[in-house]
C-alpha cells in the first residue's frame, strides 16, 4: 500500500485496485492484531479518490459520488461565497479527473469577477471580531485590518468582541461594511454583542458592485486555485491556469493532461486507473 496521510488519530492508504472492501477490512484487522495493548485500529471507510492538501485538510470522493471536504485549509467559514463555491466544485471535478471542467469553472469565475456579475454578498467576507474597539485603536498604528477599517469607515467607533461583521474590499482599496439584512441576523451571525444595521443600511449598499476586481482575482488565484496545485506537475498547472490558457479550453492538449495519481506501490503516474 501507499501511505497518503497520517496524523495523530488516523491514516489513509492507497490500496491495490483489485482490493474489495472485504480485503481492506481483513488488512486492517491483521494490522490491528500487531499493535500494543491500548492502541485500537478501526476501519473507517473506503473512497474513490483523495486529495491530501496538508495534514487534516483533505477532500474525499465516495463511491456513490459524494464529496467530503475536511479542514479549514479547504473549507473556511470566512471565505467569500464565490470562492468557497469555486473550490468545492473544483475539488469535485478534480477527484473525478475532469480537468476540462476545472479549467472551465476557473475561467467562468474569472469572467464573472471581471464583469462584476457577483453581488456584494458573494464577494464579502464574514468574520467574528476578536478585538474590541479600544484594543484595535491601540494596535492600528502597527496593522490595519479590513474588518475594523470597514467599521471605522462607516462611522462606527464602538464594537465588542464577538460581533460578526461582513465586509468587502472596494475600488481604491477601501474596506466597506456590508450590514446583514434583517432576515439574515440571528444569534450565530451577530454574536452575543452583535449590532443590527441601521434601518435601510443593507439596501443602500446591497445593489452596488464596486468591489476591487484586481484584489478578488488575486485572492482567487493565491488562496483558492493554489489549493489545486499539488496534484499537477508544475508545467501542466501553469499551462492550464495561466493567462495564456484563457480561450484555449478546447485545445487538443487539454485532453492529454491528468493530475498525478498515487498507486498502491507508492509510485506516481499520470492518467486514469
Amino acid at each position: 500500500m501507499a501511505l497518503l496521510e497520517a496524523d495523530i488519530d488516523g491514516v489513509y492508504f492507497a490500496v491495490p485496485s483489485s482490493f474489495t472492501e472485504a480485503d481492506e477490512r481483513r488488512l486492517v484487522a491483521e494490522a490491528a492484531a500487531t499493535l500494543p495493548v491500548g492502541i485500537k485500529l478501526e476501519y473507517e471507510g473506503r473512497y474513490q479518490a483523495m486529495l491530501s492538501h496538508e495534514i487534516k485538510n483533505y477532500a474525499l470522493l465516495t463511491y456513490d459520488g459524494k464529496l467530503i471536504v475536511h479542514g479549514s485549509g479547504l473549507r473556511n467559514s470566512q471565505s467569500p461565497p464565490f470562492a468557497a463555491r469555486f473550490l468545492t466544485e473544483a475539488l469535485a471535478h478534480l477527484l473525478r479527473d475532469d480537468i476540462a471542467s476545472v479549467v472551465g469553472l476557473y475561467l467562468t469565475t474569472v469572467r464573472a469577477l471581471r464583469q462584476r456579475k457577483y453581488p456584494l454578498t458573494d464577494v464579502a467576507t464574514s468574520t467574528r471580531l476578536t478585538k474590541s474597539s479600544g484594543d484595535y485603536q491601540r494596535s492600528r498604528s502597527r496593522l490595519h485590518e479590513g474588518q475594523y477599517e470597514a467599521l471605522l469607515d462607516a462611522g462606527r467607533t464602538h464594537w465588542e468582541v464577538g460581533e460578526n461583521v461582513r465586509y468587502y474590499k472596494a475600488k481604491g482599496g477601501r474596506y466597506v461594511w456590508l450590514p446583514y439584512e434583517p432576515d439574515e441576523i440571528d444569534d450565530a451571525q451577530a454574536g452575543d454583542n452583535g449590532v443590527a444595521p441601521p434601518p435601510g443600511a443593507a439596501r443602500r449598499v446591497g445593489d452596488r458592485r464596486d468591489y476591487d476586481i484586481k484584489h478578488y482575482l488575486h485572492l482567487l488565484d493565491t488562496s483558492y486555485l493554489s489549493r489545486l496545485r499539488k496534484p499537477f506537475r508544475e508545467e501542466d498547472f501553469e499551462r492550464l491556469f495561466s493567462d495564456k490558457a484563457q480561450g484555449l479550453l478546447l485545445d487538443r492538449w487539454l485532453t492529454t493532461i491528468h493530475h498525478r495519481w498515487i498507486e498502491a506501490s507508492g509510485r506516481e503516474w499520470s492518467g486514469l486507473g
